[in-house]
C-alpha cells in the first residue's frame, strides 16, 4: 500500500515512468524525419554541380553525336542542334513585353537556385540532372512530331533527383510555376503563339537562359523591332 504521508498517487507512477520512452520515442522519429529532410549538404551540392559541369564540358567537346532511336526527323523538328535552334527561338520571340517576361521569370528561378545552396542544396544538382537528361532525350526522340514525353520524363527527373537528395516537392514546383508562368503568359497574352517548349522542351530552357544572358550583355536588345528599323 502507498505511504500515507505520500503526495503522489500510487498508479501515476507507471505512467509517468511510460512518459518517457513515447517522448524519447518521438524526438527520434522527428529528428530522422528532419535529417531525411536535408540529405544533402551544400558541400556534397556544389560537389555533385562540378560533377556534373565536367561531364557535359566533357560530351560538349567530343563531339559526340547522340542517334535517334524514333527514327529520322519529325517533319515539326527541323533542328538536331541548340545552335540551329536558337535563331527559330528568337524569331518566336519578337514582341518587347514577352521577352521581359521570360527574362524576369528566368532571372528569378536562377536567383533563387543560388541562394538555395543555403536552404535548399538539392535544388540546384536536381535541375542540372534534369537538364542533362532533356539533351540526350532532344536527340533520341527526335522522330517524335511532339515534346510531351522528353517534357514528362525531364520533369519527372526534376522531381525524382530532387526528392532523392531530401528536397521539398515544393521548391521545385515553385520553380517550374514562377519560370514557366512568366514565359507562358508573355506567349499567349503579348507574343500570342504557341510556347516552344511543346515542341523542344529543352532546347526551349537553354534558349530563355541564352536570350536572358544576350539581353543582360547587350548582344540583344529587348525590343528586337528597334534593330530592324535602325
Amino acid at each position: 500500500p502507498p505511504h500515507p504521508t505520500s503526495s503522489i498517487p500510487y498508479c501515476s507512477i507507471p505512467g509517468a515512468m511510460a512518459d518517457g520512452p513515447a517522448k524519447l520515442a518521438g524526438a527520434k522519429i522527428t529528428k530522422t524525419k528532419s535529417s531525411a529532410r536535408s540529405s544533402i549538404s551544400p558541400t556534397q551540392s556544389a560537389m555533385l554541380m562540378a560533377a556534373i559541369m565536367v561531364t557535359v564540358s566533357v560530351v560538349a567537346r567530343s563531339d559526340l553525336e547522340i542517334p535517334s532511336i524514333t527514327g529520322p526527323p519529325a517533319s515539326t523538328k527541323s533542328f538536331r542542334t541548340f545552335e540551329d535552334f536558337y535563331p527559330f527561338y528568337f524569331g518566336e520571340h519578337q514582341d518587347p513585353t514577352c521577352r521581359l517576361l521570360h527574362v524576369i521569370g528566368t532571372s528569378i528561378v536562377s536567383v533563387s537556385l543560388l541562394l538555395s545552396q543555403s536552404y535548399e542544396p538539392a535544388l540546384l544538382p536536381s535541375m542540372a540532372t534534369a537538364a542533362m537528361l532533356g539533351y540526350v532525350l532532344s536527340a533520341l526522340l527526335q522522330g517524335l512530331e511532339h515534346g510531351l514525353f522528353e517534357f514528362s520524363s525531364v520533369l519527372l527527373c526534376f522531381l525524382s533527383v530532387h526528392k532523392l537528395l531530401g528536397g521539398r516537392i515544393v521548391s521545385v514546383l515553385a520553380v517550374l510555376v514562377i519560370g514557366y508562368g512568366f514565359a507562358w503568359i508573355g506567349h499567349f497574352f503579348f507574343e500570342r503563339n504557341t510556347p516552344a517548349t511543346f515542341l523542344y522542351p529543352t532546347f526551349s530552357l537553354f534558349g530563355d537562359y541564352q536570350m536572358m544572358f544576350n539581353i543582360y550583355m547587350g548582344i540583344e536588345p529587348l525590343d528586337p523591332s528597334r534593330t530592324k528599323n535602325n
